[in-house]
């Protein structure tokens, strides 16, 4: 095992210069680091080192602790094996990542607030210490334990913060542009510190969870969508969407300010289900089915729904614990659930459904459209072969305007109509 400072073509340990990983020359002890190597940039000097090979061998560590300093790892690999927490200690400095890989046994450590990793690719291997990471220009994704760096999102396109492992970021990740993504992988777990408010911008969620104590703000044009669960209150006038699975709230939703927009994706699996109250007086989120086989899940909270629906049609679901029976008032906008002879709570319809009939199942409420009518008309003849080949079907809903419009905004959802 050698350890092995930088020093760049013409440079010192103690003032180097920018080069390439792969020249001998470049190192001091001359050698390009082999397995088992400690790696050190130091010195006092602003330069770059450029990994230009596409793995590393097996490191035992690197330290850069020149705050000048910059790794670029570009779309390289970088392969660490020592087992400590610090193993790259950064304690100055920076690394930069453009579609490469950070393999790191144990950890990597962001000593400083000066100290920085930015980019897009991926890190595996713990984070933590003071400093901060930056995705930048596509996907970082970080499949360790982030514990102390301060989170945060370019506002170049494409960036996409990805957690794939454990996260508890201190403070509030900024999403402000249309640019910047929050994304919480099917296995990731993030947690935040510090009230969220998203102005623009996204949360994805893959599946994993996302916590907030102080909750999350979404404003016009911010969305949260896809699968996982959120336990925080979320408020503000962004729109939320399932998509694909069960996209889970666990606290209140829309409990104050203005209202947001849920949506219930045109996608297999997509259920929003809520374990919370939802709305407030004279605040009033409407929910909108855009699909066939949409599924909102409330659970045992129908009483405290301030919600309206929107779009509810054939193959849609409205789960309520308990639901037996179900009674549409002559409006044919508000429906009554009941449990035996109990009234556990209303539903509310941007629409009539008069005419239309509900079932409660296993406390599943569905709703079936009556067929259209079907009028046979014979054509002019005066033979009886004539006649029969003029036949044809001629058939007319009988619906009043506003479920006639609620059907047509429904096929327009799904991509049909003009």
């Amino acid at each position: 095992m050698t350890i092995r400072h930088w020093k760049g073509p013409s440079g010192t340990t103690s003032q180097p210069k920018s080069g390439n990983w792969n020249k001998s020359n470049n190192w001091s002890p001359s050698g390009v680091p082999v397995g088992g190597d400690d790696v050190v940039l130091g010195g006092t000097s602003t330069y770059t080192l450029t990994l230009n090979i596409s793995a590393t061998p097996n490191l035992q560590s690197l330290t850069i602790n020149d705050g000048s300093a910059t790794l670029a790892i570009g779309s390289a690999t970088l392969n660490v094996t020592a087992t400590s927490s610090t193993a790259i200690n950064v304690t100055a400095g920076h690394i930069t990542i453009a579609g490469g890989k950070i393999n790191d046994a144990g950890g990597m450590a962001l000593t400083s607030s000066s100290s920085s990793l930015s980019g897009w690719g991926s890190v595996a291997g713990s984070l933590s210490g003071n400093g901060t990471v930056t995705a930048s220009g596509g996907t970082l994704d970080l499949t360790g334990t982030v514990n102390g760096p301060q989170l945060l999102i370019a506002t170049a396109a494409g960036s996409d913060l990805k957690i794939d492992g454990t996260a508890t970021p201190t403070g509030a990740i900024a999403i402000s542009s249309a640019n910047q993504t929050l994304e919480i992988g099917a296995a990731g777990s993030l947690t935040i510190g510090a009230a969220e408010t998203v102005s623009a911008g996204h949360i994805q969620l893959d599946g994993g969870s996302l916590a907030d104590a102080s909750g999350i703000a979404l404003s016009t044009g911010a969305t949260l969508s896809g699968k996982g669960t959120v336990s925080a209150a979320v408020s503000g006038a962004g729109t939320i969407t399932a998509n694909g699975g069960i996209l889970e709230f666990k606290n209140a939703v829309d409990g104050s300010g203005t209202t947001s927009s849920f949506q219930i994706a045109n996608v297999a699996g997509s259920d929003l289900q809520f374990d919370s109250s939802v709305g407030a007086t004279g605040i009033d989120p409407i929910v909108t089915f855009n699909g066939a086989t949409g599924v909102l899940d409330l659970g045992s909270n129908l009483g405290t729904f301030q919600g309206v629906i929107a779009n509810f049609a054939s193959g849609d679901a409205i789960k309520v614990a308990g639901a037996t029976s179900a009674t549409l008032d002559s409006t044919g906008k508000v429906l009554s659930v009941f449990n035996g002879s109990t009234l556990q709570g209303t539903l509310t319809f941007t629409s009539s459904y008069t005419g239309d009939t509900f079932s409660v199942s296993n406390g599943t409420i569905t709703v079936s459209v009556p067929a259209p009518l079907t009028v046979t008309v014979g054509g002019a003849g005066t033979d009886g072969d004539r006649q029969q080949r003029h036949q044809r079907p001629f058939r007319f809903q009988q619906r009043k305007p506003q479920r006639l419009q609620r059907h047509t905004a429904r096929q327009r959802a799904c991509g049909f109509g003009d």
